[in-house]
């Protein structure tokens, strides 16, 4: 079984993962700039960890393609073909890709400046917040795996999450 956790720094991934690894034994990925970011690289992570007996959570995954290149003036390692591949087969598969961010982009800065992220985070977190958004609510127009949490109106990522685990049988 195969999770994906995704969205801006501050957001409550590392939260809800914590929680995962504590309640259910998950296992964890960490897709990163220093990981394989290319199609080839997700595919082979995915058949691995999709056909595991273990929970495995990804803790970002393929759409960080479709963000961190923009946010941080790159080249992307996938194609957009490759892109809508992967999110059409993690689709077929059912693995749910559960995107956070907050509409109110104060919330994420608190979080941040509490937590005491470097500046580079602070400085650029109002744009990655609002590119998670927008990709969120384009891709769950058209993928039935994907769920958005928005932690301005949802409080309670966990519970949020259990609600979405319940109503789908996830784990």
């Amino acid at each position: 079984m195969l999770i994906v956790i995704e969205g801006p720094n501050g957001a409550g991934k590392s939260t809800l993962i914590d929680y995962l690894i504590d309640n259910y034994k998950a296992k964890t990925y960490h897709f990163s700039k220093d990981t394989d970011n290319s199609f080839k690289g997700h595919l082979s992570k995915l058949s691995e960890m999709y056909f595991a007996e273990e929970l495995w959570i990804w803790d970002r995954g393929n759409l960080g393609e479709s963000i961190y290149p923009i946010l941080w003036n790159r080249q992307s390692a996938m194609t957009d073909i490759e892109k809508f591949t992967l999110y059409k087969v993690q689709e077929c598969l059912n693995i749910p890709i559960i995107v956070f961010y907050s509409s109110n982009f104060e919330t994420l800065k608190e979080r941040l400046f509490k937590r005491g992220d470097e500046q580079y985070v602070l400085d650029t977190i109002e744009t990655e917040n609002q590119l998670w958004q927008e990709l969120a609510h384009r891709l769950s127009v058209n993928h039935n795996n994907i769920f958005h949490i928005d932690i301005y109106k949802e409080i309670d990522q966990i519970k949020c999450f259990e609600e979405l685990n319940n109503k789908n049988n996830w784990i």
